[in-house]
C-alpha cells in the first residue's frame, strides 16, 4: 500500500472526483483491492453503475477492455508502479 492508512480515503476521493469533474468519460475500468473505492464512490455519486468495473484479475480486466475499447479510443491507465498494469497495455 503505498498510500498508506489514507489509501481507502484517497481512492474514494478519485470516485468522487471521476462521477462530479469527469462526465464525458463513457467508462471506468479499475484493477485491485482498494480501487473497488473509486468504482463505489463514483457509483454513489451518479456514475452508471452499468459502466464501472473494477477487477482483481489483470486477465479478466484484459478481456473486458479489448471487447469494450474501439479504434480511436482514449484510454488512461494509472497505477502505482507495483501494479504492473503494462501487462494490460501489451494485451489490448
Amino acid at each position: 500500500r503505498e498510500l498508506g492508512k489514507n489509501s481507502e480515503n484517497l481512492h474514494k476521493n478519485i470516485g468522487s472526483f471521476f462521477a462530479k469533474d469527469c462526465k464525458n468519460i463513457d467508462f471506468l475500468f479499475t484493477y485491485g483491492k482498494y480501487a473497488e473505492y473509486i468504482v463505489e464512490n463514483a457509483v454513489e455519486e451518479g456514475f452508471d453503475k452499468n459502466k464501472a468495473f473494477n477487477f482483481i484479475d489483470k486477465k479478466v480486466l484484459s478481456k473486458e477492455l479489448k471487447k469494450t475499447i474501439k479504434k480511436n479510443d482514449m484510454i488512461l491507465i494509472k497505477a502505482s508502479r507495483g501494479m504492473m498494469l503494462e501487462e494490460i497495455v501489451d494485451y489490448i
